[in-house]
């Protein structure tokens, strides 16, 4: 792989953390990522039981649950008056992280066994400079 792959393909890995910028985001914080777990161990929680499984109070909890909603991750079910979380399992939620997360593995392999990583690093910075 030449340089001016490499470039593209640097370029290519860039608009795709701008894409998954958003879910990286929501997906970055502690709270919301415990909120995640708590979920998956036991959909179809209230946000009391998730406050229980992350003792966080029960205004963050709603707070991190809605911008969970917001950005898809998690789905709200409604039985009357009761609202019950559940994970989304729509693999399109999770597709352009996932495709960004394998473009970056064959990346860098492609570069970690074509390219002196020495070199490449030497005539990308003097780029910079």
């Amino acid at each position: 792989m030449d340089l001016e792959t490499i470039r593209e393909e640097r370029t290519s890995l860039i608009a795709g953390f701008r894409k998954c910028g958003p879910l990286l985001n929501v997906i970055g914080d502690e709270n919301r990522q415990n909120i995640m777990v708590a979920l998956l161990e036991t959909p179809g929680m209230r946000v009391e039981e998730v406050r229980e499984h992350t003792n966080l109070s029960r205004p963050a909890v709603s707070h991190h649950l809605k911008i969970m909603k917001d950005a898809g991750l998690v789905v709200l079910c409604r039985k009357g008056r009761m609202n019950f979380y559940f994970p989304n399992c729509d693999p399109a939620v999770w597709m352009d992280l996932k495709n960004l997360a394998d473009r970056i593995c064959e990346v860098t392999e492609i570069i970690n066994g074509n390219l002196d990583l020495n070199e490449c690093r030497k005539v990308l910075l003097d780029e910079y400079q």
